[in-house]
């Protein structure tokens, strides 16, 4: 396991600690002999905000409760248990993992049952989202991350993890957007505007005939529809 700096060992414990308090709830409710349940952010029209500060849009204060004895939750409760515990086990080994690998992980039949714990990665992906919105933390603090996708060029210097990288000076190919962009830094940026490019064909003909030079903006690509990192 590779030696952790001591922010990425702090955010680990963070996110262990959230864990452990989630599953310790549950477990506290079991206890008491009453129904286990936790909350979840509606994530809704209704429940969304614009913030002015951030410029972002945020999930509102509205909740709703997943309930292991309401038969339409039930599937959906153990679901959460299940992907909570691997991500505990993730972090604590110090093992990152992408969707589908956590999927084929956690998929099983139930005992005494042909029913399978995920019949797909769609399912468990939609878990986690759950799980990411109940813990308010981000999937990648889970050690589950999606495929990389997406890269940058133009006037623009990032920072991370001590290496910088000038984005003007990388080929043709521009950097690449890493799984985990939470501690990347702005460095330098002179760029005028940023030019979002549909496909990575395009970006590698802007970035050939210096289009990013020419008009003093920043290339950024998400090769289809951007991620959430890219957008980030």
């Amino acid at each position: 396991m590779a030696k952790k700096d001591k922010n990425e060992e702090k955010l680990d414990k963070d996110s262990v600690k959230k864990l452990l308090e989630f599953g310790g709830e549950l477990s506290s409710e079991i206890k008491k002999e009453q129904s286990p349940a936790f909350p979840l952010p509606i994530r809704a029209k209704s429940n969304i905000t614009f913030d002015e500060k951030k410029k972002l849009l945020v999930l509102g204060d509205k909740e709703a409760h997943r309930r292991f004895l309401n038969v339409a939750h039930t599937r959906k409760f153990m679901q959460s248990v299940l992907v909570a515990a691997a991500c505990k086990e993730y972090i604590e080994s110090g093992r990152t993992v992408g969707k589908r690998e956590l999927y084929y992980n956690l998929k099983h039949s139930l005992p005494n049952s042909k029913d399978n714990t995920f019949e797909d990665d769609i399912e468990s992906g939609g878990v986690l989202d759950d799980l990411e919105a109940s813990l308010d933390i981000l999937r990648e603090r889970l050690h589950v991350e999606a495929k990389s996708r997406g890269s940058i060029y133009g006037n623009i210097v990032l920072e991370q993890a001590g290496s910088e990288f000038d984005c003007s000076k990388l080929g043709r190919g521009g950097w690449a957007v890493p799984g985990y962009v939470e501690d990347v830094e702005v460095v330098n940026f002179k760029a005028d505007y940023i030019l979002a490019v549909e496909n990575d064909a395009m970006m590698s003909r802007l970035i050939q005939e210096k289009f990013w030079k020419q008009n003093n903006c920043l290339l950024v690509t998400g090769e289809g529809m951007f991620s959430r990192r890219v957008s980030r």
